[in-house]
């Protein structure tokens, strides 16, 4: 794939030995280093039909717009860095770190600079609120809030369009008991509901459906599943990843559900980390999951508090244990407020979207 070929043009050695190393270690090939703009051009337009991506640097001498133009028929796309002491190229030069993580990040989302410019912040009939919702660990109930909140928005009058993005366990088309929802356009499964499952396939079109579904819905609600959590690898292998990332460059709100398990705690603690290094949009909330009554869950919610609350999120929620509801509701394929009205867990949905329409 093309766009695993990289050719490197950073005069600062040290940088330079980091970015390839960093890259390597992610699968990724460094087929050419250039310590200069004639040897780049020389070899770029030597090199065939393989078009690389260009990570380049400001400290090489005469890399500067014009030139950047100038190649722009032999390579993928450019990321730019800026020098050691800093400055600027039109705006387009990402700071330097040493965190291979961070460094991936800023690769793989500066790489997607066409997709950031006609995401939905500039899209003119914008709409609708897009919210992504996303767990801690398995099971901690991000399918399950994105389901029930979609129906409850519809049930007070809000045309929503429900995306399972979920990479690892798809389930919404199960759990609703439709089918053929991973075709290129969504599913329209009532007068106000859409639905639509994210694969590979379709997801080179994601950014064009989420424009269009924006210019006619209310809401937008999006099954992340698992966020990737710091140290894994982000590459533009892995569709979902990129995805991932195009979610925190447009979404409005960023829901993050963890539940009282120490596994889930965990995760959640990472999950912290990856969005401080974040330059996000979104409104982050932070949602505690399978809460018990009692003293115990006075506990759960106190532990809950002290780990996010230095986050400074938007909001913190809580909902409670329904194991009940949850199990008949799955087992009929059908929502809450048909397999268990009254119940608790239910009312806090209802009240998560008569909060969200205030």
């Amino acid at each position: 794939m093309a766009k695993l070929h990289v050719v490197t043009a950073i005069g600062d050695p040290e940088f330079e030995s980091f970015v390839a190393r960093t890259l390597h270690s992610q699968g990724w090939n460094v087929l050419f280093r250039a310590v200069d703009v004639e040897l780049l051009a020389r070899y770029l337009k030597a090199s065939g039909e393989i078009k690389p991506l260009l990570i380049y640097s400001s400290d090489i001498q005469g890399l500067n717009q014009e030139f950047l133009s100038s190649i722009s028929a032999f390579i993928e796309r450019s990321v730019g860095f800026a020098g050691a002491e800093g400055g600027q190229l039109d705006g387009e030069l990402r700071e330097r770190t040493h965190d291979a993580a961070i460094l991936m990040a800023r690769i793989v989302t500066q790489g997607r600079v066409p997709l950031r410019q006609q995401g939905l912040s500039s899209s003119a009939s914008r709409r609708s609120r897009v919210i992504a919702i996303t767990s801690a660990s398995h099971g901690d109930g991000a399918t399950t809030t994105a389901i029930n909140c979609a129906i409850e928005l519809n049930l007070i009058g809000k045309k929503v369009l429900l995306i399972d993005a979920h990479h690892q366990l798809p389930a919404v088309a199960i759990l609703l008991g439709e089918r053929n929802l991973n075709g290129s356009e969504p599913n329209r499964v009532s007068p106000l509901l859409e639905v639509f499952e994210l694969t590979r396939e379709n997801s080179l079109t994601m950014n064009e459906t989420l424009i269009d579904a924006c210019s006619r819905t209310d809401f937008v609600i999006i099954d992340c599943g698992l966020m990737p959590k710091a140290g894994e690898a982000i590459t533009e292998r892995r569709w979902q990843h990129t995805f991932s990332n195009w979610i925190l460059d447009n979404v409005d709100d960023l829901w993050v559900i963890a539940s009282p398990r120490p596994m889930s705690a965990h995760s959640l603690h990472q999950i912290q980390g990856v969005i401080a290094k974040q330059s996000l949009r979104a409104r982050i909330t932070f949602i505690l999951n399978h809460r018990v009554s009692g003293k115990r869950g006075d506990i759960q919610e106190e532990m809950f508090l002290s780990l996010v609350a230095p986050s400074h999120p938007y909001a913190i929620r809580v909902l409670p244990l329904d194991t009940r509801g949850t199990s008949v509701a799955e087992q009929d394929r059908s929502i809450l407020m048909e397999s268990n009205p009254r119940g608790l867990l239910r009312k806090r949905y209802l009240e998560l979207a008569a909060a969200l329409t205030a």
